[in-house]
C-alpha cells in the first residue's frame, strides 16, 4: 500500500483565516490558501504584513497525532520533541532555570511585518499550523491572543514535491483537497 492516504491533523476550527484576523489589520502575504505544500528540506516561511503597526503573535506546529513540535537544545544537539496532553514532560526532569525547550517556529518581528520560519519538519506528512495574534496594546497587562489562522502544511519527501508542468496535470492536482 504505497499510496495510502495521509492522516489529517485534528482541527476543531475551520482551516484558513478566522474573523480575528481582520481585528489585527494584518494580512498573510505568501499563503493564499489554507493548504501549503512544502518540499525538499521541510522549510516554510510565513509572512504577515502589518501596515498599521506591530502585533503580538505566536505560532504553533502540530503533527497529525496532535503532538506539538518543540525543539530540545541540549548539549549542542537539536532534536524534535513531541508534546501532547496525554504524555507531558515530567516536572522533576529539569531545574526551573535550565529549560532547554525552545519553540519549533522561529520568529522575526519588525514594525511592518512578522515572519515565521518553520524549519526542518521531522518527517513527510500533514502538519497543522496555528497562528495567534492581536494588535499590540498601548497599556501593559494580561492579554488573550485569539486564533487568527489555522493552516495545513503538506510536507512531501525530497524529490516527491514536483510542480505540475502541463494543464492536464494541473487539473488532476487541483482536486486533491476538494471534499
Amino acid at each position: 500500500m504505497a499510496n495510502a492516504p495521509l492522516k489529517w491533523p485534528r482541527s476543531n476550527e475551520p482551516w484558513g483565516l478566522t474573523s480575528y484576523m481582520a481585528d489585527t489589520e494584518a494580512t498573510i502575504v505568501n499563503t493564499p490558501e489554507p493548504v501549503m505544500v512544502v518540499g525538499g528540506t521541510g522549510r516554510k516561511k510565513i509572512v504577515i504584513r502589518t501596515p498599521r503597526g506591530p502585533i503580538l503573535s505566536l505560532c504553533h506546529v502540530f503533527d497529525s497525532d496532535g503532538n506539538e513540535l518543540m525543539v530540545d537544545v541540549d548539549r549542542d544537539i537539536r532534536y524534535t520533541v513531541l508534546l501532547n496532553k496525554k504524555m507531558p514532560l515530567p516536572a522533576d526532569t529539569r531545574n526551573e532555570d535550565e529549560s532547554s525547550l525552545i519553540p519549533f517556529v522561529e520568529k522575526k518581528e519588525g514594525d511592518r511585518e512578522t515572519i515565521f520560519y518553520i524549519n526542518n519538519l521531522p518527517k513527510p506528512g500533514l502538519y497543522k499550523v496555528q497562528i495567534f495574534a492581536r494588535k499590540k496594546p498601548r497599556k501593559r497587562g494580561k492579554l488573550i491572543l485569539p486564533l487568527v489562522a489555522t493552516l495545513l502544511l503538506d510536507y512531501k519527501a525530497p524529490g516527491k514535491a514536483k510542480k505540475p508542468e502541463n494543464k492536464a496535470e494541473k487539473k488532476k492536482s487541483a482536486g486533491i483537497y476538494a471534499c
